[in-house]
């Protein structure tokens, strides 16, 4: 299991390192609005709201996901009264117009309440399933879902303060979560799981970031 865990981390540590080389294609933010960066150095602006953020490319640098902040969106109890919200939204590469997608835009229900802000969201190796994060799912930790493009349906995988996705390797598709359980005692402590995209357990990749660190350091390959 260790070694095979340690091709995983590989893959995801070597993705990471090729991103952030050469001048691979990238987005970022900038005052609330998503920016392209070709790979000749062009600059190319994707939004215009001011309220976007945690912007990300799919795999195959077509298609650009991120949270969108609404205002002044009628809730659901039907009284006329409004609330601020985020929704996620896409752009696909390959089209000339740049038009903006509504992948979720309606609060994720869940343990019986409904959460009506995302943040972080990535595209799948394949492209189909997108993952965000509900910041307060829980008191300590937040909630990592899975929201499907092609049905736009939406399910929870695991508490996670944070996420990672395999992109390549025995375990591509997979996810590193950073999670933050209870002792029997009493107390928590951090653990990084790698799990399937259905949410079950594969193994435990370290308990802080410098275990899993030196973990793929073992392997012979240096973590960034």
């Amino acid at each position: 299991m260790v070694s095979r865990l340690g091709r995983a981390c590989f893959g995801l540590v070597a993705a990471l390192t090729v991103a952030r080389s050469g001048t691979a294609q990238t987005v970022t933010v900038r005052q609330g609005d998503v920016y392209l960066f070709g790979p000749t150095g062009r600059v190319e602006k994707l939004t215009s709201s001011g309220r976007d953020s945690d912007a990300s490319l799919s795999s195959d640098k077509t298609r650009v996901v991120f949270i969108r902040v609404i205002r002044d969106r009628p809730d659901a109890s039907g009284l006329g009264n409004v609330v601020d919200q985020s929704e996620i939204d896409a752009i696909d590469l390959k089209s000339p117009t740049r038009e903006t997608q509504v992948l979720l835009d309606s609060p994720v229900h869940a343990r019986g309440l409904q959460f009506q802000w995302f943040s972080s969201p990535s595209f799948s190796p394949d492209g189909r399933l997108v993952y965000f994060l509900v910041p307060d799912y829980a008191t300590v930790s937040s909630g990592l879902f899975e929201l499907d493009t092609r049905t736009r349906t939406i399910r929870f995988l695991a508490q996670a303060l944070k996420y990672w996705i395999v992109p390549a390797g025995v375990y591509k598709g997979d996810l590193v979560v950073w999670q933050n359980p209870m002792f029997v005692g009493g107390g928590r402590y951090d653990v990084f799981n790698l799990i399937t995209p259905p949410g079950d357990l594969v193994g435990v990749v370290g308990f802080d970031q410098a275990q899993v660190d030196a973990f793929v350091a073992e392997q012979g390959y240096a973590a960034h």
